[in-house]
């Protein structure tokens, strides 16, 4: 199962990025882990996924996620 790793700082923390990206992309995910904290007063999160199918590739999704500002790390 290829794993995603997803960094989240600010308001995409709050946000529903995740579903976003999933409807837009088909993309569909087992949250493994994840941690949510603040920073002098800024949220910011980070998940591990393991992607259970998705309609685009792999490599396109770091690119999707920035639109939405979060950091995204194919790992495996």
């Amino acid at each position: 199962m290829p794993l995603l790793k997803l960094t989240f700082v600010g308001e995409p923390t709050l946000s529903p990025v995740l579903d976003k990206v999933g409807r837009e992309t088909g993309l569909r995910v087992n949250l493994l882990s994840g941690t949510l904290s603040e920073i002098r007063d800024t949220p910011c999160g980070q998940l591990l996924v393991g992607v259970v199918e998705s309609d685009v590739e792999l490599t396109a999704l770091p690119e999707i996620f920035a639109r939405e500002g979060v950091r995204c790390e194919v790992l495996a």
